[in-house]
C-alpha cells in the first residue's frame, strides 16, 4: 500500500493500481481506528519505522473496496463471526479518511432507528436524524452489522435510499439523489424541503444471511458482495509473539489448532457436521496467560475461548466433539497434571487504579510466584496484603466436615446406614451386619473426599471471604482464573447450573479488587436499546434517554454484571454489544458516542474539549464486563431458539464453567451456614443426602428437575437451621422457595417418595408446628 501526500494535507492511497484521494472531513471523531483486539493483540504488520501497515490478507479486500468505492457501488462483506468484517471496513475508511455513521441491526430494529426519532421537548415534537440519514447527508459512509437478524418488514425500508438514493421522512423533508437535486437546482426548484443526497454517501453491510434471516432478492441486488476469511497462521505469529514472552512452539501449536478447526469446517462443513471457527483474534489472551504462567496447560487456557470444547454447544453433535477433542488433543503437553496458580495477593497502591496480583503454584517457592498488574475499583485503597496474616491458620486444627460426619454414621443403626447408602445410589449387597455397612460407608466417604484430592490448600488472601462468601478450594482456584483472565484483559462470562453460586464468585471478584458493581438483570423481552440506555418521560411530557447500568459502568470504571445473558433472544448479546465489548466503543440510542480509552487518550485537548461538547465520553479503562449465564443445554428446554452460546457469542469472552461443588465442599459450606449444633448438622446430612438422590432422578426424568437441590438452595435450609435445628422438615420446604406444592402430581408424588427416603418427613417439624 503506498500513500502519497500533497502540501495542502490531501493524499492519494494505491494498492494494486487502484488509487483512491484521500477525503477532507470536517468532523475527525468520526473516522473510526481499528483497534487492538483482546489481550494487546494487533494483528497488523509494523515497518521499520514502527508504522503499522494492513496485513498482506487484507490487501486484497481493501483494494476491492477501493474499487466499488471508485464505482459508487455499495458493498455487502461476508464472513466469519467476530470482528474481521467490522475492523475491515473500519480500516477502509481509516486509510481513506472518510466518516462512519455505525448501526447494529438486531430483531427489534424498527423505521425509527433507520429514519428518524420522534422526541418531546419542551412541549414540541422534534424529529431526530438517525445513522443512515445523518450519512446520506452528509456523504459519509454507513456500515450496517448483522444485517441478517433484520426483520423481513425493516430493510426494505432502505431499499429505494440504496437503488435510488431517495428517501421520504418523517418531518414532511425528502432526500433525492444528487443528480435529480442538479437539475432542480439548476432550475432554481429546489426547496428547502428537498435535500440532496451527498454524492460520496455509500454503504457498506456486513453479516452473512445463511446464519439468519434471508435476504429480498431485490434488497440483495443493491451490493456487491465479497466474502472474506481470516489470514494465514503464518500472519498472525509475529503479532502474538510480541505480546508476551511464550515459548514459540507453543504459540504455533495454538495457531495451528485454530487453524485446523477451521479447516475442519471448511471441509466437513454441512448441516450435520460443522464446527465452530475459532479465529486468530481470540489467542491474544491466552498467548499473554501461557507467557505470564509457566507450565500452564494450553489446552485448558484455548477452551476459555472456545465453548464448543467445554460442551458449551449442545447443537453439536458426537462427530463434531469427536473432531474438537482431536484436534485439542495435540495441545496436551507431556505432563498430564498441569500445575495450578492461585492467588494468594493482591496490593494497591492509594490514588492508583491497578492492582498487582501475586499468583503461587503449588509446592513452588515463593520466587517462582507470578506478579501481574490489573485494573481495580475505586473501593481498593489499601494495600491489601496487610490482613492476610489474620487468615493464616492451618486449616487442620479444625475437624474436617468427613470426619465430623463419619463420626456422626458410626452412632448411627443398621437401619440409618442403609439408608444412607440407597440415597447416594450406593450398592450395599452382601452387608448385613452394622460393620459391613460401616465399611461401605466409610469407602464412600473416602471417595467423595478424594473429589478435591488435586487441589492444593487454599492459601494468602483467599482464605477469608470475600464478598460475603467463604471460598473452598475450587471455587478459589476457578476464581483464580477468572482474575487471571481479568489482567490479560479479556472480559469473562460464567456459565453454570441456576444456583451453582455464580453471583456469589461475581461478588467475591468485585470485592477482592474493589469495584463498584452495576447489575443488569437481562429478561426475554428485552429489547437491544434496553441493554444501553432507557427512554424516560418526565411529567412534563418530555422524552429523554437514561444511562443503563452497563453504560454507567463503563463510563465510571466499575464492573458491570450481565445477570442471566441466556434469557436474551438470539444474536442480541453480540448485536447490542459486541463493540461495547470488543472495541470498547458504542453508538447509544439517544446519538451520543462512547469512545475507548486509547483513542481519547489520542486526542488534543482542543479535540477532547470539543468531543465532550457533542457528548462524547470516554470508557474507563478499569470497565469490565461479567456475564452470567445457565448451562446452554438448560435454558434450550424453554427456548424455542438455539442455545444461547453461539459463534457470535463465542468472539465476546473468556468462558469458565462453574460446576457443582463436590460433596465434601458442599458439607464444608452448608456447615459453616448451619451454625455448630448436631442437630442441624444432622439435618444436612439428609438434606444432601436428598439432593443426591433428586439430581439422579432428574437425570433420568428432566421433568423432575424443579427437585434438584442447588447450592443456594441447601445454604438457604442451612440458616433455617441456624435459627430452627429441629426444623428439618421446614427447612427442606424453605428451601424449595414452596415451589414443590405447585408441582404436578406425579413430579410432587416423586419429590414427597425422595423426601421419605432421606429421612425427611412431617414428623421432623417441631411439636409447636404440628
Amino acid at each position: 500500500m503506498a500513500t502519497s501526500s500533497e502540501p495542502r494535507g490531501a493524499g492519494i492511497v494505491s494498492i494494486g493500481g487502484v488509487s483512491v484521494p484521500i477525503s477532507t472531513c470536517s468532523e475527525t471523531l468520526l473516522v473510526p481506528e481499528v483497534p487492538l483486539l483482546r489481550g494487546g493483540l494487533l494483528l497488523e504488520d509494523v515497518d521499520q519505522q514502527g508504522r503499522t501497515q494492513p496485513a498482506k490478507s487484507q490487501l486484497a479486500a481493501l483494494r476491492w473496496m477501493m474499487q466499488k468505492s471508485l464505482l459508487r457501488q455499495d458493498m455487502f462483506l461476508l464472513g466469519p463471526p467476530g470482528p474481521l468484517l467490522r475492523h475491515t471496513a473500519f480500516r477502509f475508511c481509516q486509510i481513506l479518511n472518510r466518516e462512519v455513521e455505525y448501526v447494529g441491526i438486531t430483531r427489534d430494529t424498527c423505521e425509527s432507528d433507520l429514519k428518524q426519532r420522534c422526541e418531546i421537548r419542551g412541549g414540541t415534537v422534534e424529529y431526530v436524524d438517525q445513522a443512515p440519514v445523518r450519512a446520506a447527508i452528509h456523504g459519509r459512509v454507513l456500515v450496517l452489522e448483522g444485517i441478517e437478524k433484520a426483520e423481513r418488514n425493516v430493510l426494505p425500508l432502505l431499499n429505494n435510499l440504496l437503488e435510488n438514493r431517495e428517501m421520504s421522512l418523517e418531518d414532511r423533508r425528502f432526500l433525492l439523489s444528487p443528480e435529480r437535486a442538479a437539475v432542480l437546482r439548476k432550475d432554481g426548484s429546489l426547496s428547502d424541503m428537498l435535500v440532496p443526497v451527498h454524492p460520496d454517501f455509500i454503504v457498506i453491510a456486513l453479516g452473512l444471511p445463511e446464519r439468519g434471516n434471508p435476504l429480498d432478492p431485490p434488497l440483495r441486488s443493491r451490493f456487491a458482495a465479497l466474502r472474506l476469511d481470516f489470514g494465514p497462521p503464518s500472519e498472525a505469529l509475529a503479532p502474538l509473539a510480541r505480546l508476551s514472552p511464550a515459548p514459540l512452539n507453543a504459540v504455533e501449536q495454538l495457531l495451528a489448532a485454530s487453524s485446523l478447526l477451521r479447516q475442519c469446517t471448511a471441509t466437513l462443513g454441512s448441516e450435520e457436521l460443522a464446527l465452530p471457527g475459532l479465529a486468530p483474534s481470540s489467542l491474544g489472551a491466552v498467548v499473554r496467560l501461557l507467557g505470564s504462567f509457566p507450565g500452564s496447560d494450553p489446552c485448558d487456557l484455548l477452551k476459555r475461548v472456545y465453548p464448543a470444547a467445554l460442551g458449551l454447544m449442545p447443537q453439536l453433535g458426537k462427530p463434531e466433539l469427536d473432531a474438537i477433542e482431536s484436534v485439542l488433543a495435540g495441545l496436551k503437553p507431556a505432563q498430564s497434571n498441569s500445575p495450578g496458580y492461585c492467588l494468594v495477593d493482591v496490593c494497591c497502591t492509594p490514588g492508583l487504579s491497578t492492582a498487582v496480583l501475586r499468583f503461587a503454584k503449588a509446592g513452588a517457592r515463593s520466587a517462582d510466584d507470578v506478579k501481574l498488574q490489573a485494573p481495580c475499583g475505586a473501593l481498593r485503597t489499601t494495600e491489601a496484603g496487610a490482613q492476610d496474616s489474620e487468615c493464616d491458620r492451618d486449616d487442620d486444627e479444625q475437624a474436617s466436615p468427613e470426619n465430623e460426619e463419619l463420626a456422626h454414621l458410626r452412632a448411627s443403626s443398621a437401619k440409618e446406614l442403609r439408608a444412607w447408602l440407597a440415597a447416594r445410589s450406593v450398592s450395599h449387597v452382601g452387608c448385613f451386619e452394622k460393620h459391613e455397612f460401616l465399611a461401605k460407608v466409610e469407602e464412600t466417604l473416602s471417595s467423595l473426599s478424594s473429589e478435591t484430592s488435586h487441589l492444593a490448600p487454599v492459601q494468602g488472601i483467599l482464605r477469608r471471604p470475600w464478598g460475603g462468601l467463604s471460598l473452598t478450594p475450587s471455587q478459589a482456584y476457578l476464581l483464580s482464573a477468572l482474575l487471571a483472565d481479568h489482567a490479560a484483559g479479556a472480559d469473562v462470562a460464567l456459565v453454570g447450573e441456576k444456583g451453582s453460586g455464580k453471583s456469589a464468585l461475581a461478588r467475591a471478584f468485585a470485592s477482592l479488587l474493589g469495584y463498584r458493581t452495576r447489575t443488569l438483570f437481562c429478561y426475554r423481552d428485552m429489547s437491544s436499546r434496553d441493554l444501553l440506555q432507557r427512554r424516560s418521560t418526565d411529567p412534563d411530557g418530555g422524552t429523554s434517554w437514561h444511562d443503563s447500568p452497563l453504560v454507567e459502568a463503563a463510563v465510571r470504571g466499575e464492573l458491570a454484571v450481565l445477570d442471566g445473558v441466556h434469557r436474551l433472544a438470539q444474536g442480541m448479546l453480540y448485536a447490542a454489544l459486541g463493540p461495547l465489548i470488543v472495541d470498547r466503543a458504542a453508538t447509544l440510542p439517544d446519538g451520543t458516542r462512547l469512545l475507548s480509552h486509547g483513542r481519547w487518550e489520542r486526542l488534543s485537548d482542543s479535540e477532547q474539549r470539543r468531543a465532550s461538547a457533542l457528548g462524547v465520553r470516554k470508557v474507563h479503562p478499569a470497565f469490565r464486563i461479567l456475564a452470567l449465564g445457565e448451562l446452554p443445554e438448560l435454558s434450550k428446554a424453554s427456548s424455542s431458539t438455539r442455545p444461547w452460546v453461539d459463534d457470535e457469542v463465542a468472539t465476546l469472552f473468556h468462558f469458565h464453567v462453574v460446576p457443582l461443588l463436590p460433596s465434601a465442599e458442599q458439607r464444608r459450606v452448608a456447615r459453616a451456614a448451619a451454625g455448630d449444633s448436631e442437630q442441624a448438622k444432622a439435618g444436612l446430612m439428609k438434606l444432601q443426602a436428598y439432593g443426591e438422590a433428586a439430581r439422579q432422578a432428574a437425570a433420568k426424568d428432566p421433568q423432575l428437575a424443579p427437585l434438584k437441590l442447588s447450592l443456594r438452595a441447601l445454604l438457604r435450609a442451612a440458616q433455617h437451621l441456624r435459627q430452627a435445628p429441629e426444623d428439618l422438615f421446614g427447612a427442606a420446604l424453605r428451601s424449595f422457595a414452596s415451589r414443590l406444592r405447585f408441582l404436578g402430581v406425579s413430579e410432587r408424588a416423586a419429590g414427597e417418595r425422595l423426601l421419605r427416603e432421606a429421612g425427611i418427613t412431617a414428623t421432623n417439624k417441631p411439636s409447636s408446628q404440628q
